[in-house]
Formats: structure tokens, C-alpha cells, sequence
């Protein structure tokens, strides 16, 4: 039988939910979602994304 969907693609799928279900475990929220949404940055989320955190390729600016 066919397989539909590699493991390596499962896993893929697996790793990005879990990226997501941490971020949301440790701020409650997506900071990388708040300027879109108009929300304020705190500072322990201001430092996450200043050090890199994921931003599944959000792009991110610098509000003035």
C-alpha cells in the first residue's frame, strides 16, 4: 500500500506544533503576533524575539 505521508513529514508537522504549544506554554500568547494585533510587547517577549526567538517568518520591525 501507498504511503500518503512520509514519517519525515509527520515529524516535521510534529516538531512545528510543539515550536508553537512552547512559545504558547511560556507567553500565553504568539509575540510575534503583537504588532499585527496591536498589542504591546513585554519586556520578557521583547527579549525573546530580540535574541532570535521563532517567528515562523513573520517579519518583525521596530516600532518607533
Amino acid at each position: 500500500m501507498r504511503q500518503l505521508i512520509s514519517r519525515e513529514h509527520l515529524e516535521s508537522a510534529v516538531e512545528y506544533a510543539r515550536k508553537h504549544q512552547d512559545i504558547l506554554a511560556k507567553f500565553g500568547r504568539f509575540p510575534h503576533r503583537n504588532q499585527a494585533l496591536g498589542r504591546s510587547t513585554t519586556a520578557a517577549e521583547k527579549a525573546y524575539l530580540d535574541s532570535g526567538g521563532e517567528t515562523f517568518g513573520v517579519p518583525q520591525q521596530e516600532s518607533a
